[in-house]
């Protein structure tokens, strides 16, 4: 709605009144227009901030899984750790009445066993994450050292 230059009834000019009045609604108007723009940039910058959190919401959320199943990997070695070390002293009492002969194989196996849970084990040790660089930096001119 552009205010114009008008008349009043007839051919008579506009009075002091009326045009003060359409230098304000000319002031109100191009003050609704700065107020939606800056409605407008306000309204993009929360929609860039919720698509932000959102994707750290999924970034940790994929690391609370890949955790819990790291957890749950741990606690299934610790277990199979636990009955490998039973049978381990099993087979050293029997080493001890029997003689060491009719257990070696055995104690092969289980040797054979708990290198493949040191194994296991090592894969799921926490690693060094990347040093963190910000964009159009490469790596190896982190500050982070």
């Amino acid at each position: 709605m552009q205010p114009e230059a008008v008349e009043g009834a007839g051919s008579k000019p506009v009075d002091g009144a009326a045009k003060e009045q359409m230098e304000r609604l000319t002031v109100l108007v191009e003050e609704t227009k700065h107020l939606k723009s800056e409605n407008s940039e306000i309204k993009e910058a929360i929609e860039a901030a919720k698509l932000a959190i959102q994707s750290r919401i999924d970034r940790k959320n994929a690391e609370n899984m890949t955790l819990t199943a790291d957890n749950k990997e741990l606690e299934d070695l610790k277990e199979e750790l636990s009955e490998l070390i039973e049978k381990r002293q099993q087979l050293k009492m029997r080493a001890k009445q029997e003689g060491n002969e009719a257990v070696a194989e055995e104690l092969q196996e289980l040797r054979a066993q708990r290198a493949g849970l040191v194994e296991r084990m090592q894969m799921l040790a926490p690693r060094e994450p990347p040093p963190r660089v910000q964009p159009g930096q490469d790596a190896k001119d982190s500050d982070e050292d």
